[in-house]
């Protein structure tokens, strides 16, 4: 008789997720029963990257492609905002700040922060 091995790492993997699954009376098929809606960005060359909710209520994105920032409603009004550094920032990385203010990096080694308003 041939003994399996799992791996510490993944045994403790298969047993969480065991217990989750008998401790909740969500079915394990909760990943396929909701609604996605998608929004096209209405700007040409434009490949959406990072987003986070700003303090404004707003869904905030980086847009490498098209060397902006965007805001997005939840109607999916579009409004996007050129950087001053010029073509080449690639801005990547956005995260949500006190006082109305989203900050995200660039890849040209820069930090950039903009204000929901």
């Amino acid at each position: 008789m041939k003994m399996l091995r799992i791996p510490g790492s993944m045994l403790i993997l298969l047993l969480s997720f065991l217990a989750l699954s008998l401790s909740t009376s969500v079915p394990l098929a909760w990943a396929t029963a909701g609604t996605i809606t998608e929004f096209p960005v209405p700007i040409a060359g434009s490949e959406p990257w990072g987003i986070t909710l700003g303090p404004d209520g707003k869904m905030w994105f980086t847009d490498p492609g098209a060397n902006k920032i965007g805001r997005i409603t939840t109607s999916g009004t579009v409004t996007e905002f050129l950087l001053p550094s010029g073509g080449g920032s690639f801005p990547q990385r956005i995260a949500s700040g006190r006082g109305n203010k989203v900050w995200f990096t660039e890849e040209i080694a820069k930090i950039g922060r903009i204000t929901t308003s």
